[in-house]
């Protein structure tokens, strides 16, 4: 339970941040900045739910350039740098890159385990 607690309060820790960066562009009256922040922010929910998904089928997913870690150290440090923007692109475009990688990683798995079973008979 303490594993499945940790991850699911991380995802609402992250939520919050991307909360307070939408709120503030809210006010500068920044559109593309608005559409950047909902492609990170699903991005870095789909890089959680790939490694989740894949785990749930027996498959490991914990490969990939932007992990959690990851993406809390580059919204930290654009974040104190006050370069949000050059923050939500690196996000919203390496997030996805991730997701692709874990989705490849999981197929190779996928494809190994069905070539194996496949020898067997």
């Amino acid at each position: 339970f303490g594993a499945f607690l940790d991850s699911t309060l991380d995802r609402f820790s992250e939520a919050v941040i991307f909360l307070g960066i939408f709120i503030y562009f809210i006010g500068q009256n920044q559109q593309l900045e608005l559409i950047l922040i909902y492609f990170t922010v699903v991005g870095s929910l789909m890089v959680s739910y790939a490694r989740g998904r894949a785990e749930a089928l027996g498959f490991s997913a914990k490969n990939g350039l932007l992990g959690r870690l990851e993406r809390y150290l580059i919204l930290g440090g654009f974040l104190i740098l006050n370069l949000p923007e050059i923050c939500l692109i690196v996000l919203a475009i390496f997030t996805y890159v991730t997701v692709a990688q874990r989705m490849l990683f999981v197929w190779r798995q996928a494809r190994s385990r069905t070539e194996g079973e496949s020898k067997k008979e």
